[in-house]
């Protein structure tokens, strides 16, 4: 389950990315993000693992804050506009990478 109290995020260079943002997907459920470009839909994301420092609001999964860590049960692979070929690999190497919380 993912729930999310409140949450904002201001990053000062480019204004507000969320405003009071609140959430909730049931345990077992799915759901997707959309909107344009700027909206905030990565910080979301990013909220969801514990990577945004300084959030107002409060972001739970399965019932345990994960302010400053990534929680265990999600697994999470950023998309990236570049790509080094040369890195050396595999694909179930990538996907391992975002269960590092689980190591």
């Amino acid at each position: 389950m993912i729930q999310a109290f409140r949450v904002t995020k201001r990053y000062d260079a480019h204004g507000i990315a969320l405003r009071d943002v609140s959430l909730h997907v049931p345990k077992g459920e799915f759901c997707f993000l959309t909107g344009p470009s700027g909206a905030g839909k990565t910080t979301l994301l990013r909220a969801m693992v514990g990577q945004v420092p300084k959030l107002k609001g409060r972001v739970m999964v399965d019932g345990r804050d994960v302010r400053g860590r990534q929680p265990a049960s999600i697994g999470w692979v950023p998309q990236l506009e570049t790509v080094d070929w040369d890195f050396p690999a595999t694909v179930r190497e990538v996907v391992l990478m975002g269960r590092w919380a689980r190591a």
